[in-house]
């Protein structure tokens, strides 16, 4: 890809959007962009570092391997995001990224990240804004998980799936589209497939929200307030 398409593609970026443009060009001119398919890894547990990634088309999981062998989803990434951010004081990645569906993606050598992170403390502070966004939704799951019920966590998935990456539709409705699986929702919610499937269609009824079948993906919420 030429430098000045990876460019255009940067400037969509919100979290570059403070780089001058001499800086923003510097960081096209790093970068690599390459497709990954869907279900196929980006990076894996263990691997060594080299990179950090920009979103441009798809969507990601993040994720980590308990001690029980359990697929623990930490993060869902979507268009305009950067991932595999958090390489302060570690060598070798701590969690796993997946293709949800057909990628287009940025690559920046780690080498190039740091520099561009010392030389613009805006750009480190909307770095650091970040991973602590996910980390404090880490943190409010792990509550749910010791303080309320599943449905109530099934719940408040959606709800913040609607909140941070809802569009909305109309005056009260707002769209989603998660892109997961029963058994990834359930990963994150710490439920099961079964439990996930009929939380969701009691929540049809309930008409909170509406689904079809054949794009059971695609979630309408029909008030958001009522997913408490």
């Amino acid at each position: 890809m030429l430098q000045a398409s990876k460019y255009l593609i940067l400037k969509e970026f919100g979290i570059l959007e403070s780089l001058p443009q001499d800086a923003l060009n510097t960081v096209a001119e790093k970068m690599t962009f390459f497709t990954v398919q869907k279900g196929l890894p980006i990076y894996q547990v263990g691997e060594k570092i080299q990179a950090v990634y920009f979103l441009h088309k798809g969507s990601i999981k993040v994720g980590c391997t308990s001690m029980e062998d359990r697929h623990l989803l930490k993060n869902l990434v979507y268009p305009g995001e950067v991932f595999g951010e958090n390489v302060f004081t570690l060598t070798n990645r701590t969690d796993f990224s997946v293709a949800l569906e057909d990628c287009q993606i940025l690559s920046l050598p780690l080498a190039e990240y740091n520099l561009t992170l010392s030389k613009y403390p805006k750009f480190r502070e909307a770095i650091l804004n970040q991973m602590l966004r996910n980390l404090k939704s880490l943190q409010l799951r792990r509550q749910n998980f010791v303080f309320t019920k599943a449905k109530q966590r099934i719940m408040a998935f959606i709800k913040e799936m609607g909140e941070t990456r809802g569009i909305r539709i109309g005056i009260d409705e707002i769209l989603i589209n998660h892109k997961l699986s029963h058994k990834e929702i359930a990963n994150i919610t710490d439920t099961s497939r079964q439990t996930v499937a009929r939380v969701l269609s009691e929540l049809k009824e309930e008409d909170i929200i509406h689904f079809s079948p054949r794009k059971p993906t695609k979630i309408l919420i029909r008030d958001i307030l009522k997913l408490t």
